[in-house]
């Protein structure tokens, strides 16, 4: 279907991009740094004085410039054929290009994630989420773990820094050692479980862990992390000294970096990269050849209906916005759109969006109460009414932790048939009423409510952030599901802040989140719902758990065995051992209903506007649809044609 919609497009793009190629984007040429003003053209009341000045001091500029080890790129005017634009979450100047920053918000230089760009700093391995497991980059090969969990890592000998020098073992050690010494949040969040870095020789270090063993978080480490220049961090630390508040808010735009693009715009209308071509990703021994478009850039729009329809006219190649009956720019509209999946659910889901109870509660402490509201939930109405079917259904990925991805469950599913035993398909009241029943959990009074304990109506607040439209919808369907068993359940959405520290502080009684995907998965979605817990008479409102969805307060006998299940997990590599592991947690989910999922959805969403540029990610080629310049998704930059070649 989806060749066929090229095909039946393919005039429309050729006239389009007629147009589009003589295009070009106005942007600013930085000097030491990318400035922050917003790029104007001249005036015609210029006067002549000014432009002799400038004229004059045309000689002097160049031989500043020939001072400088490599001008920068000429990007006030970027040709349509040669600039790939796309629309990820920027929404302004970038304030930085600083990897230790706690404040940055530089699309290009990522958020220390797995879903770290690789356009100007690297990572070791680049997460497919696709596999989910990371791709070797700067790394060559796997990552080596022996007995002790100590985890060896070998660097590609081609990899070099932006300034022509080898990248080594040491950059790999030092980016660790400031991470930790300045505080950074990745210091903060790695120093528990990764002791130190040891290099070995000029290709190879050795991370070793702590006491408190976690290989998944050590995974989430190589594959989020990016690497810094040695020499470069230790000028700037005899810098600023002990003062490393500074140090994290130093900018950085003048750091060697090893990707392919060097950061040349930035301004109130756009930001953006340029090839750099000599960049070391041209070696056998990665991709072989330089990614096709010489810049890539964001325009900056000011909100998300914005940046649709610059995909929709053509002015982004490239979307990840939630667009609701996305098909329908192709089947009604016959524009050159295409998604990862030319039919439903048109993207990769990745995350589950879950109904958490706080177990503490009267009435949400009996599991009877809690299964009977998730098995009379409608699941089909939540994914039509949320998601317009953007997502695959429980019934095609039966509810567990894990991730809805083929080849992740064959790996860690020991036995699918157990698991299904203690699933349940919703909307079934009848069957949540006859649990609620057995289970004595009955309406007494005659006043249309059940009670628990007699006496008192079960009445519960089901909460999300105001705004956030797909999960309204879903809470509702939870308050709707409740009426039909006899079970008041009224809705409530606070601004996004104050349910964040409701969600903190365990002040709900019904409320959502979601988490899966990345590295550390299917670990950190276990760990997400069981860990951290806080029963009713061991609740610290001033404790911040690393990962948790929310204090959602769970007690009971099943969280120790859940929580001692976790540790063990997190300390093994065998898949045989975490089949194990991971197969007694999911009964636990599905038996005792802590929380439960509402739907799938994607990491991100995956919209292409094929009028200039085609080949991109689709389903089948092991590229994941990460926006082209996430992890592996980078990948996809070193396919992409221009139409009609």
């Amino acid at each position: 279907m989806k060749n066929l919609k090229k095909v039946l497009a393919l005039l429309l793009a050729a006239m389009m991009v007629m147009g589009l190629l003589s295009a070009c984007t106005k942007t600013e040429e930085p000097a030491a740094e990318p400035t922050q003003e917003a790029s104007q053209e001249e005036t015609k009341e210029e006067s002549k004085a000014e432009e002799s000045k400038a004229e004059e001091s045309k000689a002097e500029e160049s031989k500043e410039e020939e001072s400088k080890e490599e001008a920068p790129a000429d990007t006030s005017v970027t040709p349509r054929n040669e600039t790939f634009y796309l629309t990820t979450g920027q929404w302004g100047t970038i304030i930085n290009n600083n990897g230790f920053s706690s404040s940055s918000n530089n699309t290009f230089c990522g958020n220390n994630s797995f879903t770290a760009c690789e356009l100007q700093f690297e990572t070791l391995y680049m997460f497919n989420l696709l596999k989910g497991s990371g791709d070797p980059l700067l790394a060559d090969g796997d990552p080596e773990f022996d007995a002790d969990n100590n985890m060896t890592i070998h660097l590609k000998p081609a990899a070099a820094w932006s300034d022509g020098t080898p990248l080594t073992a040491e950059d790999v050690k030092a980016t660790f050692d400031t991470h930790i010494l300045v505080n950074s949040n990745a210091g903060v969040a790695y120093a528990p479980y990764m002791a130190s870095c040891d290099v070995v020789d000029e290709h190879t270090v050795v991370f070793h862990p702590t006491d408190n063993v976690n290989v998944p978080q050590m995974m989430n480490y190589i594959n989020g992390m990016y690497v810094f220049q040695k020499a470069y961090l230790d000028a700037k630390l005899a810098e600023y000294g002990t003062d490393y508040e500074g140090f994290k808010n130093d900018l950085m735009y003048d750091a060697p970096h090893s990707g392919p693009y060097d950061l040349t715009i930035n301004n109130a209308q756009a930001v953006g990269v340029t090839r750099r071509d000599t960049y070391w990703g041209q070696d056998a021994s990665m991709w072989g050849k330089l990614p096709a478009p010489k810049y890539i850039v964001h325009n900056i729009y000011a909100d998300n209906n914005a940046q649709a329809n610059a995909l929709r006219v053509g002015e982004s190649d490239m979307g990840q916005t939630y667009i609701a009956n996305v098909q329908t720019m192709w089947l009604d509209d016959g524009l050159p759109i295409s998604t990862y999946y030319p039919e439903a659910p048109y993207h990769v889901a990745v995350s589950q969006p879950t109904c958490i109870f706080n177990t503490t509660v009267e009435g949400l402490d009996q599991v009877a109460v809690r299964k009977a509201i998730a098995m009379a939930v409608d699941y089909d109405q939540i994914l039509s009414a949320a998601m317009t079917n953007q997502a695959p259904p429980f019934s095609q990925y039966p509810r567990m932790l894990f991730q809805p991805n083929d080849q992740i469950r064959a790996t860690y599913v020991k036995d699918a048939a157990a698991l299904a035993a203690l699933d349940w398909p919703g909307n079934d009241p009848e069957g949540a009423m006859a649990l609620l029943d057995e289970a004595g959990v009955v309406d007494t009074d005659g006043d249309g409510w059940r009670e628990w304990p007699a006496g008192n109506n079960l009445s519960f607040q089901a909460s999300c952030p105001t705004g956030w439209s797909d999960w309204q919808a879903s809470m509702t369907q939870v308050s709707e599901a409740g009426a039909k068993i006899g079970i008041q359940i009224e809705t409530y959405f606070p601004e996004s802040a104050q349910w964040s520290e409701n969600l903190r502080t365990g002040n709900f009684t019904i409320t959502m989140n979601s988490y899966g995907g990345g590295p550390s998965d299917p670990w950190n979605s276990f760990y997400a719902v069981f860990y951290n817990y806080h029963s009713a008479d061991n609740y610290d409102p001033a404790y911040l758990p690393e990962i948790t969805l929310g204090y959602s307060r769970y007690q009971g006998e099943y969280t120790q065995r859940a929580n001692e299940l976790l540790d063990l997990a997190a300390k093994t590599t065998d898949i045989a051992t975490l089949q194990d592991y991971y197969q007694e947690l999911n009964e636990i989910y599905l038996s005792e209903v802590p929380s439960f999922a509402l739907m799938y959805r994607p990491q991100l969403f995956h919209e292409v506007n094929e009028s200039v540029w085609t080949n991109f990610p689709a389903e089948g080629d092991g590229i994941s649809p990460m926006c082209c310049i996430f992890a592996q998704g980078v990948a996809a930059l070193y396919q992409l044609e221009l139409v009609g070649e």
